[in-house]
């Protein structure tokens, strides 16, 4: 979180991604450091023995989220 945020300071859209398990945390660490509306996308956490391609597709269905955040943010 802390990354995001020092990146988000300097002008250069960020996106953290998260863990689910890690959701209330990160969100709560954002507040704490100051910069509430830095993006956060939340990635289901993979289960033990999982293999890699299903951790390539649960980035692929917040593939969309990601690349929205960033874009949104350099319109801003």
């Amino acid at each position: 979180m802390h990354d995001t945020v020092r990146i988000e300071e300097r002008g250069v859209p960020a996106v953290a991604l998260v863990h689910d398990r890690f959701e209330a945390a990160a969100k709560n660490q954002i507040k704490m450091l100051g910069l509430a509306s830095a993006k956060v996308v939340i990635i289901t956490e993979p289960q033990t023995g999982e293999p890699e391609t299903e951790l390539a597709g649960h980035i692929e269905r917040v593939w969309d989220e990601i690349v929205g955040s960033l874009v949104k943010s350099q319109g801003n």
